[in-house]
């Protein structure tokens, strides 16, 4: 059988040998540069907000702080290495690629988990109203915050880990 070193190798040279398309591609990526900017910005400035106005702190605003950090992450880190990936680069290294995979599913992942958190907590404050004191307390609030940023860590290794294994075959 064909090996994922084998196929990653097959998926690099596909890459090189279309670099041409990168250039076709320049709006898109300048698109997703101003994107991955203006998110990092405005989740900065929520996180700010929320960290220099007492009045801010609030079970809600913990869930959606962890969304904002997570966004930070995906425009600082995941969405760059998305657009190196888009232009051939890592090339021919094994190790960088799954170090940017990694970087990228568990920055998006923790996104999602953080904005399946707010979901879960906004449903309990409507559906909920009079056992919603009880359940979401600043400490529970936290739990579940450090529960998705590690599941997104978890969910991160378990790929990079079958990968790895795969090409140890």
């Amino acid at each position: 059988g064909r090996s994922i070193h084998g196929s990653l190798q097959t998926i690099m040279i596909l890459y090189l040998s279309k670099m041409w398309l990168h250039y076709a591609n320049l709006p898109y990526m300048m698109a997703e540069l101003v994107i991955a900017f203006l998110s990092t910005v405005g989740n900065l400035l929520v996180c700010a907000a929320v960290g220099l106005n007492r009045k801010l702190h609030t079970v809600t605003n913990y869930f959606l702080v962890s969304l904002a950090v997570a966004d930070v992450c995906v425009g600082a880190l995941a969405i760059p290495c998305a657009i190196l990936t888009d232009i051939g680069i890592p090339r021919n290294n094994l190790y960088l690629c799954l170090l940017m995979l990694s970087v990228l599913i568990m920055l998006t992942q923790s996104s999602i988990f953080s904005l399946l958190a707010v979901a879960v907590e906004r449903y309990v404050a409507i559906f909920m109203p009079l056992r919603y004191q009880s359940l979401m307390t600043p400490r529970n609030a936290l739990l579940v915050i450090l529960v998705t940023w590690v599941l997104a860590f978890l969910m991160e290794q378990a790929f990079i880990t079958k990968i790895i294994t795969a090409e140890q075959l």
